[in-house]
């Protein structure tokens, strides 16, 4: 099989050659399309599955008579849920030999099962899915199968993503790397241009650009750690704008009809009827612009990212929604209008067009600073308006769809920090599959405990005798290092196991860094941290020392109310 071929394969150039021969030998466009987005992965990112390790559990119980215990314990040696599937499979004791029977599976057909599986909705849809599922497993090789199950959860690991695909494609259909690397830019899917590279040829990639009602790539930004950083890099001159805390969104306009898409490149028109209707009143005959749509309270001012969510998602109750959740946009960019693509403009260029598009009401602040006592001023002025930092964008940066670089930059304020508690860990993923690196962090109970746990917070949370409350979870901040350190004191003091998932005694504070602090129903407390990261271990602090309950919710109170 190709994928695991790949996998065993150190050579870059051996990798894309293997690839590139495969997919040249293959007979019609859709077979190289769905080939494509099979290998790389890009499968499960066109539809939303909502199966995942629970379901793959009760499946292959079902197939092989395994249950939690032993899916665990080879998961366990694995850290991977495809190779978890495949040696079960090995080992299973009832069905492994009927897929003997079978024919080998199309790429069409795994593909279509796939998307099956993803259009199954409405009442009893779980049930129907874990049929097929079933089903389809029995039909495979354990080999096949890995695969298959790793398409199915978004995690291939093989080492060939799509820098190589890229490779791999130019080579298959006689393209240029750069002519390839432009068309997945534009489209947004590597399958497309495969299947466009089998039915059109090399030559149809020159006329690729962008062009309204085809959603393209969004240009993305590096993190830089200070102004000063961003100054330098853009050599004393950078544009500064309001970085907002909101959904990334493509308004399109061709004559009378509008479209609106997601930065995942979905379709979410139905969800945001008035920024269709605003879009409505800008003037062109047909535009693309990209900005940020944000939630606003009555008074107008940004409300967190959740809010925005809450319609951002919505297609059924719109109206309802409309009243009780308003948005606005933010444009900061256009890259088409009236029949010019304008990627290689300079953003400054683009600017100034945009600006005669719509309204400056609708624009993001916008200033230019040549020095740090000027971006410092505006980066005040964008956090008392509710913003999260600025962008930094060199003056002459084109625009550049998927691609990170140095162009465009972002600073955030610097988080807030408290001091919590590691009551649990997860063992991770991939090379992390022996360590425990998910943390559970809690702060400090100053009284009052929950009803009967219902999720495995609340189980963690009653078993320390309410004594602390989860307020967050992650694996982020520490090195590799520090986590394999942190994993043989934290099985020092585990209490018991649940699944992946050690309760520890509570004993190892950790300073944590978050951008903000949310409501949510996720723990009992009602606070979630958001972007939560540990910024080191306080071994000098007892857990008796750490920030309160009432301390996370003072700061929600503050964040809040701005």
């Amino acid at each position: 099989m190709l994928c695991e071929t790949l996998a065993k394969t150190p050579s870059r150039n051996a990798k894309i050659e293997l690839a590139a021969r495969f997919l040249s030998k293959l007979n019609s466009p859709s077979e190289v399309s769905d080939a494509v987005r099979l290998i790389i992965g890009e499968a499960s990112k066109d539809f939303t599955l909502n199966l995942g390790y629970s379901h793959l559990l009760k499946a292959l119980t079902n197939i092989t008579g395994v249950g939690e215990k032993g899916f665990l314990a080879e998961f366990g040696e694995t850290g991977d849920l495809g190779e978890t599937v495949r040696r079960l499979l090995e080992k299973g004791r009832r069905g492994v030999q009927q897929a003997l029977v079978f024919r080998r599976p199309t790429i069409g057909e795994v593909a279509g099962v796939l998307r099956e599986i993803a259009e199954i909705s409405g009442k009893g849809a779980m049930a129907k899915k874990l049929r097929i599922l079933e089903s389809y497993l029995k039909r495979l090789t354990p080999l096949e199968a890995k695969y298959f199950t790793k398409n199915l959860v978004g995690e291939i690991r093989h080492g060939f993503g799509e820098g190589l695909m890229e490779e791999a494609l130019a080579s298959a259909f006689q393209a240029s790397p750069e002519a390839v690397r432009n068309a997945h830019m534009v489209v947004g899917s590597l399958g497309r241009v495969g299947e466009i590279l089998k039915e059109q040829g090399a030559g149809s990639l020159q006329s690729f650009t962008v062009k309204p009602l085809t959603p393209i790539r969004p240009m993305l930004a590096e993190p830089a750690q200070t102004l000063r950083e961003a100054l330098e890099e853009h050599h004393g001159r950078t544009l500064l704008e309001y970085k907002l805390d909101g959904a990334r969104v493509q308004i399109h306009k061709h004559h009378s009809q509008i479209k609106i898409f997601s930065r995942r490149l979905t379709e979410v028109t139905k969800s945001l009827p008035e920024i269709v209707e605003l879009a409505e009143t800008f003037r062109g005959e047909d535009f693309v612009v990209d900005g940020e749509v944000v939630a606003v309270d009555q008074s107008g001012r940004v409300m967190p990212f959740q809010e925005v969510m809450k319609r951002y998602r919505r297609i059924i109750g719109v109206e309802e929604a409309l009243s009780r959740i308003p948005t606005r946009i933010f444009l900061f960019d256009i890259v088409y209008l009236n029949g010019e693509p304008l990627l290689k403009k300079p953003l400054t260029e683009r600017r100034q067009l945009l600006e005669k598009v719509a309204p400056y009401e609708f624009l993001t602040p916008q200033v230019e600073a040549s020095n740090l006592e000027e971006a410092e001023a505006f980066f005040e002025e964008a956090l008392k308006a509710g913003c999260e930092g600025v962008m930094a964008k060199r003056p002459s940066s084109p625009y550049s769809p998927g691609r990170r670089g140095k162009h465009w930059l972002k600073i955030k304020r610097q988080p807030e920090v408290l001091d919590l508690v590691i009551v649990a860990a997860q063992y991770g993923y991939g090379y992390r599959y022996r360590w425990l690196s998910d943390y559970y962090l809690a702060a400090l109970n100053g009284g009052g405990g929950g009803g009967r746990p219902e999720t495995l917070p609340d189980y963690i949370e009653a078993l320390h005798g309410w004594r602390f409350r989860v307020v967050g979870k992650t694996f982020k901040g520490l090195t590799n290092a520090e986590i394999e350190a942190l994993t043989e004191r934290l099985k020092g003091l585990a209490l018991e196991t649940v699944g992946r998932t050690v309760i520890v005694r509570p004993e190892i504070v950790v300073e944590v860094g978050f951008s903000n602090i949310q409501p949510s129903p996720q723990y009992s407390c009602g606070y979630a941290l958001r972007f939560a990261r540990i910024l080191r271990i306080r071994d000098d602090k007892k857990p008796e020392e750490a920030d309160s309950l009432d301390r996370v919710k003072q700061l929600a109170s503050k964040k809040l109310e701005g």
